[in-house]
């Protein structure tokens, strides 16, 4: 936790699109941090049936000091919302 790199990594990773007539776009660098923390998830369509057809996910996870916790959310937050019967009333 909280180790550092001698320089910081600047390669940035970029994305951009447009989703159901909305602009998107996100960027990720890594920067001092020995791993990088962070993790995003740009879902254009949720689901591939009705009602969520047209609706687009987004979302940015903060690392801080790890990458699982990030990781994590990013590979099954979306799985999870679907997969209530809250979410879907």
């Amino acid at each position: 936790m909280g180790a550092f790199l001698d320089k910081p990594k600047t390669d940035k990773d970029n994305d951009e699109g447009v989703a159901h007539g909305t602009r998107y776009a996100v960027a990720s660098m890594q920067g001092w941090r020995i791993d990088m923390e962070d993790a995003h998830v740009v879902e254009i369509s949720m689901s591939s049936e009705p009602p969520f057809l047209n609706w687009s996910f987004y979302a940015v996870f903060d690392g801080h000091a790890g990458n699982r916790a990030a990781r994590h959310s990013a590979e099954n937050l979306l799985k999870t919302l679907l997969g209530t019967s809250q979410f879907a009333k």
